[in-house]
């Protein structure tokens, strides 16, 4: 569990305004929103944050003049943009577009946390795609994105969200560090949704992704991946290498690491209860994979990515 602390400096006003719905299904088939953008023409970063709350939370109806785009890294978060409903988990990141409304239809449970970046982008287009068609092939000069994504490779991203927020609190940087980060972020993003939804990304293995993802600080074993998900576990194994580039054992571990990390820099919590929180079966055991992986301590690494967690306390609405 979070502590009951949460850092937000989101602005804009609340006003009511009717929306047209963006999408449309036809034959059974969803119409994408996708946003289409050039990344090297008037994209600009402003400011980013984290949000963290420990109790249930509702996002307030709001028509905001940047946009805004956040990774989801716990719990589960309720939004509706542009009258369409999602349901938003970890490892999913949401895009809630410029001068549009968008609230939270439902109540979150507590434990939610998220990254968030706000953005300009005059020139950035919105268009219907089928979610059926071949959405590789557009201009080599533009990258796209959708309201709403799970993405394959939680761990990048979740690291550049990361080291975009903690420079907030370096004394000393450039302004394009910034937005060169923003930049990344968003073409990886966009890499990662044409890989989504390549011909050989199927379905069901998106849904192996996202069970994954969602449950992955219990211990999920090879045999019972390959029955829930009814696959011959050595294919699977072949499989999930040669899509990812990871073993699943490699995937989980990264998972872990990426909610260790920030357990980390937002929290005071013990190392011991981190590597339980996290899916490590003991505190020596995590302390040996991190070091492994990151090439330091977890205790190095939270003193050298401290960072400031404001008490935040919502004003009536």
């Amino acid at each position: 569990m979070f502590e009951k602390k949460c850092l937000y400096t989101g602005h804009g006003q609340i006003r009511e305004m009717q929306t047209e719905t963006t999408g449309k299904r036809k034959n059974g088939v969803w119409n994408l929103n996708i946003i289409r953008l050039q990344l090297e023409k008037d994209v600009e970063y402003k400011e980013c944050g984290v949000m963290v709350s420990d109790d249930p939370w509702q996002h307030l109806p709001r028509i905001f003049g940047l946009w805004v785009i956040s990774l989801c890294t716990h719990g589960t978060m309720y939004m509706n943009i542009e009258n369409e409903d999602y349901i938003i988990r970890p490892g999913d990141v949401f895009i809630l577009p410029v001068k549009k409304l968008h609230y939270g239809p439902r109540i979150s449970p507590g434990g939610l946390s998220y990254y968030w970046i706000h953005f300009t982008a005059p020139e950035l287009e919105s268009v219907l795609v089928d979610e059926q068609a071949d959405i590789d092939n557009i201009p080599q000069d533009y990258s796209q994105l959708t309201y709403h994504m799970s993405l394959l490779d939680v761990n990048n991203v979740s690291i550049l969200f990361n080291q975009l927020y903690n420079n907030n609190y370096i004394q000393y940087y450039t302004p394009n560090l910034q937005q060169n980060l923003l930049k990344v972020i968003l073409y990886e993003i966009s890499n990662q949704m044409i890989l989504r939804h390549a011909r050989k990304f199927d379905h069901h293995f998106m849904q192996l992704l996202d069970h994954l993802r969602s449950n992955f600080s219990k211990p999920l074993s090879l045999d019972e991946l390959a029955v829930r998900f009814d696959y011959n576990k050595h294919y699977l194994c072949r499989l999930f290498k040669s899509r990812t580039g990871k073993t699943i054992t490699a995937y989980q571990t990264d998972l872990r690491l990426c909610y260790a990390c920030q357990l980390l820099t937002e929290t005071n919590h013990p190392i011991k209860s981190i590597a339980m929180e996290s899916g490590f079966q003991n505190d020596k055991y995590f302390m040996r994979v991190f070091k492994s992986n990151m090439h330091i301590t977890p205790t190095q690494f939270r003193n050298s990515h401290r960072i400031a967690i404001m008490d935040f306390q919502p004003k009536p609405s």
